[in-house]
């Protein structure tokens, strides 16, 4: 083989593992857009002042949704078993629709064995009034945990929950190890 068809082979070897690394995220979440109801998710309040529903008549990408309600001091709670890893990278969304006046109150964080590990995201969910829109949060996870949790509350009015998404950020880990296997298979063509 000449040098000038190495060096194109090479390039496409890298160029192929670099795709490969920006694409792969493995969904973690099952059910994420409630179409199959609210199974494997569990829903329940942490207080008094709390109100929230599964909703089967509205929904960002389908029918379906989670509405969590007013409450001056409680947070209704969603989350389901979902394996967190320390030191992998993760990409969470979800869509929130926001029913009145104001901002919605977030919290997403982890749980192991029953226990809170860390937050992830906490604070005003800046959504437009009346209108669905993307919530995102990128993180590295400091701890192992078995549960992801989303907890919130709009004191004023209502709002819904969609399409919920947990997914691995391969590193640049993944796309070296593929160049790497692509240049030992170039090498041994030799």
């Amino acid at each position: 083989m000449n040098r000038g068809m190495k060096n194109v082979l090479m390039a496409g070897v890298a160029a192929i593992a670099l795709g490969f690394a920006g694409t792969a995220r493995a969904e973690l979440i099952t059910n994420g857009s409630f179409e199959g109801g609210l199974s494997p998710w569990t829903l329940q309040n942490l207080g008094v002042d709390y109100d929230y529903e599964f909703v089967t008549n509205f929904g960002f990408s389908g029918t379906n949704s989670v509405r969590f309600g007013h409450g001056a001091t409680a947070n209704t709670s969603l989350f389901q078993n979902v394996a967190i890893s320390a030191g992998e990278s993760y990409h969470f969304s979800m869509w929130v629709y926001n029913n009145g006046v104001g901002d919605d109150e977030l919290i997403v964080r982890s749980f192991k064995n029953g226990s809170w590990q860390e937050d992830y995201a906490m604070g005003i969910v800046p959504t437009g009034l009346e209108s669905w829109g993307e919530f995102t949060i990128d993180f590295t996870a400091n701890f192992d945990a078995d549960e992801l949790w989303i907890q919130g509350r709009d004191q004023i009015a209502t709002y819904y929950v969609d399409d919920v998404s947990l997914t691995v950020v391969p590193g640049p880990a993944s796309a070296t190890l593929l160049g790497v296997g692509g240049l030992a298979w170039l090498r041994r063509r030799r």
